[in-house]
């Protein structure tokens, strides 16, 4: 307990030292907040992003201009290389067609075979410089829609820069430093990162507290459960206590009880039990278990027959009676003994019924349940009870008089009727 007190202890003060990280945390990150003009540069932020699209418009329009007039250019060369070759071949071609005039001229008449041969070849020869010559005229008559097109490029190009060049104004209107935009550009990422890092160290940190905190919550909620546990245990062991002081005292009082009800009884049932045996025994001694030993002339009686321990039982009983009578200060309504004949001889049978005639002042109706015959001498009354289990009926007579009394009115279950047979036998009463 001690030990969880203390974890507990040392999770509640990291809770407060990652809380005191937390607050540092966060002041710094309102220090790096507050190390540039925020308006400032929001509002630098807002121009460059205004003329960031014309920026990039120019850009790619001058690229493309300058895609353009580069191919222009290129085909401008090409071009002029083949004007310059086309010129070059109709040179050729008018100083040879000159030369073949002359020689035309200076040809003497009739046919001549082996100059028609020789003619035939340069003619030949000739052919693929003619044919380049009628490609390159059809190149040529397109060299003024070329040179049209080419003034186009130009003035695009011109166009392109004057915008790129006013643009280029705007941005020095605006005193906009790229080194400087770029600058802080770069200490805002820097912040944003820090920024980003606190936040993470915070949501770590807050995790942390989270866990500590529903770890204290949970030690908390076991120490509830152990204080309930212990304040449990306190009312046991004081119930504890509390039930050993009544056993002591009721051990107390019963030591004293028996120290005052044991001699009484013994002393009581002997009488009794001298009364009913003839005087054969007189002597009954019983422990403070209620355990009795039988004497037999000062001798104790080990061994008794079932005769003698049921005669010893009455006298115990009919002693105790007469005890509760007297001690209650008023007399006993009613004394029922059941079978208590069944194991006794005919004298001490009738001696019982003689003792039982002498307590006739002392309970007002005695009951005696007996499948003897030989009692009903005795009896001021007697009431056989016989059970019909045909009918499921039992019968009352009283020994001359016979009187039916419906005991089941209700005709029973067939597991109760066969479970609980009702036995044919005497019953003996004493009415005072």
């Amino acid at each position: 307990l001690q030990e969880q007190i203390r974890q507990r202890d040392g999770w509640v003060r990291e809770v407060q030292n990652l809380r005191k990280q937390i607050e540092e945390l966060s002041q710094q990150r309102e220090q790096l907040a507050s190390t540039y003009d925020a308006g400032e540069h929001e509002r630098i932020s807002q121009q460059v992003e205004l003329l960031q699209p014309a920026v990039r418009q120019a850009m790619a329009e001058r690229q493309v201009w300058q895609d353009r007039l580069s191919r222009w250019q290129r085909e401008s060369a090409q071009v002029r290389d083949t004007v310059k070759q086309i010129r070059a071949a109709l040179e050729h071609l008018t100083k040879s067609l000159h030369a073949a005039d002359a020689e035309m001229q200076q040809l003497p008449s009739g046919y001549d075979a082996a100059l028609h041969e020789q003619l035939r070849k340069e003619l030949a020869d000739l052919q693929p410089a003619w044919d380049e010559a009628l490609r390159l005229h059809a190149v040529a008559k397109r060299l003024d829609s070329l040179q049209a097109r080419h003034g186009e490029v130009q003035a695009a190009l011109q166009s392109a820069k004057e915008h790129l060049e006013q643009t280029r104004r705007k941005l020095q209107d605006l005193a906009y430093d790229e080194q400087e935009y770029q600058h802080v550009m770069s200490q805002f990422d820097q912040c944003e990162s820090m920024l980003r890092d606190a936040e993470t160290q915070v949501r770590v940190l807050q995790e942390r507290v989270q866990q500590r905190e529903a770890q204290v919550a949970t030690l908390e909620e076991q120490w509830q459960r152990l204080q309930e546990h212990l304040r449990e245990l306190h009312e046991l062991q004081r119930a504890v206590r509390r039930d050993e002081t009544v056993r002591n005292w009721l051990r107390s009082f019963a030591d004293l009880l028996n120290g005052e009800v044991v001699p009484e009884l013994q002393e009581r049932a002997g009488e009794l039990l001298n009364l009913l045996t003839d005087g054969r025994y007189t002597q009954l001694k019983i422990t403070e278990e209620f355990e009795f030993t039988l004497y037999d002339e000062d001798r104790p009686k080990p061994i008794i027959s079932g005769g003698e321990e049921d005669i010893v039982n009455l006298s115990l009983r009919l002693a105790m009676a007469e005890m509760i009578c007297e001690r209650s200060g008023q007399p006993l309504g009613l004394l029922v003994l059941d079978e208590v004949f069944g194991s006794l001889d005919a004298d001490r049978r009738e001696n019982t019924l003689q003792l039982l005639r002498r307590l006739r002042d002392r309970f007002e109706q005695i009951i005696i349940i007996s499948h003897i015959e030989d009692i009903q001498a005795g009896a001021d009354r007697c009431l056989r009870v016989e059970y019909n289990p045909n009918q499921h009926r039992s019968t009352v007579q009283e020994m001359g008089i016979l009187q039916s009394v419906d005991i089941l009115s209700e005709e029973p279950s067939l597991e109760v009727a066969t479970s609980e047979a009702v036995s044919q036998g005497l019953g003996g009463l004493f009415e005072a």
